[in-house]
């Protein structure tokens, strides 16, 4: 959709306004497991999963009020972020206050008090956190009991492990999981003092948060908190950053999905492998940035010399993924970068082949669920076609302007040009139908103000 101001606006740019990401973060404060419902087309809708709300202040967005320097006609304007900050620590305080009566939540309402500093950070007139440097004090007010509290005999020198009383829904994260997320740096090293094992690893898979069963403090702060403090803390106390959950995801992958630069050079710091798999089908951390459009962590990994065209056992790389996912910005900053423009989807497994395989004779039968199209058509698809079968026309320009290939087809023996038909995505197939190679020397079909630059993701 193209604004009245000339600006393109779509689900990236509405993840980066900041009075959307407030009505984001009311809605699923209240509602911690539901998800946003993304209309991309006439027969497409995707829902959207992210606890982005949770890791990434909303000072950091977007406002208006910003932009205009405060004002307008003339006249000074107040900064919408004073009325955000007094709504959101609102909704913030009473949500504590409700949760911490109720034992079945004692999951989120950790996660809300750990993650308050972060969320609010960059907002005005932010009440002082309490209980920060003082680990009892912490312990107490994160509602743990006194078995997780080590009385030390003298006579010890080294103390047990200490344990804590498990609560319905806490998923088995003990106190260092959230003094990492808080970024109590006196608290986590207090903790691990008293015996708390830096390498913990979770019980459950978290509701309402992209973290699956045997994550530890390290891959869970390298998710959700994104200043890089705990993280380093947590190395400096010898966590393991090549430990993997049960989705094998490793702290790295964590830092792209959470889309937190300052984790990932971090950990790339301390020696974390760049080329390792970060993911139960072998995608590396570009890739993982990538698909959930992390520009300026793509940026820190190209830099540190990822393998830019690496795939994953279908055979998809940071390319597709930046096609699929309509992320103009990176898109443009991977070709910059030399990325394989036509390089296909090829299946790198057995599994990935069977895989292929069994969902092209479903759709083969007719059975045309989006979810199949996605997959069975990716098979020795290029980027253009996965731009194209999920509408990006922004994507599809800049990658014929790159000379893709317009003839390609995939395994299924479908274009670029069959697959937008297929979505009724009108816009990309009318462009595709009308292409023109441009001759050598010519500039970008986009003008500088048409750019689609608010798409630069989180810092």
């Amino acid at each position: 959709m193209k604004h009245e101001s000339g600006q393109f606006c779509d689900f990236l740019s509405w993840s980066r306004r900041g009075w959307c990401q407030c009505e984001e973060i009311s809605r699923r404060l209240s509602h911690f497991t539901e998800m946003v419902v993304v209309v991309t087309g006439d027969k497409q809708a995707v829902l959207h999963d992210s606890q982005d709300y949770l890791s990434h202040s909303v000072g950091t967005l977007d406002f208006a009020c910003c932009q205009m320097k405060h004002m307008k006609d003339g006249q000074s304007i107040p900064c919408d972020k004073v009325l955000v900050s007094e709504v959101i620590q609102g909704l913030m305080g009473r949500l504590v206050d409700e949760k911490s009566l109720q034992e079945e939540d004692i999951f989120h309402f950790r996660l809300v008090k750990s993650l308050s500093p972060s969320l609010l950070s960059d907002l005005p007139d932010v009440l002082p956190c309490a209980s920060m440097g003082n680990a009892d004090a912490f312990l107490s007010d994160f509602c743990f009991s006194r078995a997780s509290i080590l009385c030390v005999c003298a006579a010890q020198e080294r103390p047990e492990r200490p344990s804590y009383a498990a609560k319905a829904g806490d998923a088995g994260w003990g106190p260092l999981f959230w003094a990492a997320l808080k970024q109590d740096l006196d608290v986590i090293n207090e903790l691990v003092r008293r015996g708390h094992d830096v390498d913990e690893r979770s019980t459950e898979k978290a509701v309402g948060v992209l973290v699956d069963r045997g994550s530890t403090p390290l891959l869970v702060a390298a998710m959700l908190s994104g200043s890089g403090l705990s993280v380093r803390a947590l190395l400096d106390l010898k966590a393991d950053h090549s430990i993997t959950n049960q989705s094998g995801l490793a702290p790295l992958g964590a830092s792209c999905i959470g889309g937190h630069p300052k984790n990932t050079m971090v950990l790339l710091e301390w020696g974390a492998d760049i080329s390792a798999s970060q993911d139960d089908m072998d995608g590396q951390a570009l890739l993982m940035a990538s698909s959930f459009s992390r520009t300026n962590v793509c940026r820190v990994l190209v830099e540190s010399k990822a393998d830019i065209d690496a795939t994953n056992i279908w055979g998809a790389t940071a390319l597709h993924g930046a096609s699929m996912a309509g992320d103009m910005v990176n898109l443009k900053y991977l070709l910059d970068h030399e990325a394989d423009v036509d390089k296909q989807h090829v299946p790198r497994t057995t599994f990935a082949k069977v895989g292929y395989f069994a969902v092209n004779t479903l759709l083969a039968a007719g059975l045309q669920k989006q979810a199949l199209q996605g997959i069975g058509h990716a098979h020795l698809g290029s980027s253009l076609l996965t731009a194209a079968l999920h509408g990006q026309t922004h994507c599809v320009t800049e990658l014929l302007l790159r000379r893709a290939d317009l003839n390609v087809r995939n395994n299924n023996g479908k274009s670029a040009q069959e697959l937008a038909e297929l979505r009724s995505h009108m816009g990309t197939l009318d462009l595709l139908r009308t292409w023109h190679p441009p001759s050598p020397g010519t500039g970008p079909l986009l003008t500088e103000e048409e750019e689609p630059l608010m798409y630069t993701t989180f810092v």
